[in-house]
């Protein structure tokens, strides 16, 4: 289901790309702030928020100061940093590795870009980081996809060894002025894709940074799961169980209950407890995490739908077709022909 542009909630400073935009190509800060109904002292208020229809506004605003002929996205993304998505993007900085900084950014992109959600799946030896726009930002829906995907791309500038072999896969078109870029780090850009996505080796989620704090990041750690509190009922574990269970999947480890307690260090019978004062149980992450599996496999790949069954842990196709129908509402062949 989308969410309204006027249910979402971002800081002002995601408009600092827009207002940058402008300053290069000499504009008047007015258009900006003419679209987003703001006045200059609320356009640098750290504490003013705007809402999706005004975010969406303010990408129209800069369009017509966009060059001609030249690709969109780029031309805002040269005035993204990555602390715009503050705590988060300095947590991103603070990671030990570039794989701590994609979990990051998993797990708390929601919380300081509601606009979209994000997933990340080992498969075989890649990384897929699934994107999924959650409103309909109309005529820039596709400009906004492509900056948040290159967004990702800045995270060169703090590791320590070169970055190679990704590629980003976007689900629209490539129109006359669609994402491209010279980034040797950038191996191939592709259109009409089943799903928005970036992929990279998954040897690259070892590559150190060079601005790891461990201090920091725990720091950062506690104050963004201490918004995520505010934002609705605490989900620690349920969370931190997500993840542990996919991780396993894709080292093709076990999953039953005494090992995934024995991984997290809890006797079972606290983790099925403390589960259950979270609302949901082991059984229900460990299928919710088969069937994820099998749709990004269904959707990124063109694997035979036997093999993704096993991936997901059925040995009869018929029981993985019934499963998959119950939680998807569509066998996983329709599902596959849909996209």
């Amino acid at each position: 289901m989308s969410i309204a542009l006027k249910d979402l909630t971002f800081s002002v400073r995601y408009m600092e790309v827009m207002d940058g935009l402008l300053r290069e190509r000499g504009a008047p800060l007015s258009a900006l702030l003419d679209a987003l109904g703001l006045s200059e002292a609320q356009l640098r208020d750290p504490r003013q928020t705007i809402d999706g229809e005004q975010y969406r506004r303010g990408l129209l605003a800069a369009l017509p100061h966009c060059l001609p002929g030249q690709p969109l996205a780029p031309q805002y993304l040269a005035h993204v940093p990555l602390t715009i998505m503050g705590p988060l993007g300095t947590l991103i900085m603070a990671s030990d590795t570039l794989g701590d900084g994609v979990r990051a950014l998993e797990r708390y992109v929601g919380l300081l870009f509601p606009a979209y959600a994000m997933r990340v799946e080992s498969l075989r030896d890649e990384v897929h980081v699934i994107v999924t726009r959650l409103s309909d930002f109309g005529e820039v829906d596709d400009l906004l996809t492509e900056i948040v995907l290159g967004v990702f791309l800045q995270v060169q500038r703090f590791v320590a060894e070169p970055l190679s072999d990704f590629e980003l896969h976007f689900r629209h078109g490539p129109g006359p002025q669609a994402f491209a870029t010279a980034d040797p780090m950038v191996r191939a850009v592709h259109f009409g894709a089943r799903v928005d996505r970036i992929t990279f080796p998954r040897r690259l989620m070892a590559v150190r940074t060079v601005t790891g704090s461990r201090v920091l990041q725990a720091e950062l750690t506690r104050a963004l799961d201490q918004m995520a509190r505010q934002d609705g009922p605490a989900q620690a574990l349920t969370q931190q169980l997500r993840r542990l269970i996919r991780e396993r999947m894709a080292a093709g480890q076990s999953l039953h209950g005494d090992a995934l307690a024995e991984a997290l260090g809890l006797a079972r019978r606290t983790l099925d407890r403390r589960l259950s004062a979270e609302g949901v149980s082991l059984a229900t992450l460990a299928s919710d995490a088969r069937m994820t599996l099998a749709d990004t496999l269904l959707l990124t790949t063109s694997m035979p739908l036997i093999d993704i069954a096993r991936r997901a842990g059925f040995t009869e196709l018929s029981n993985f077709t019934r499963a998959f129908k119950q939680r998807f509402g569509c066998t996983p062949r329709e599902r596959r022909r849909a996209s």
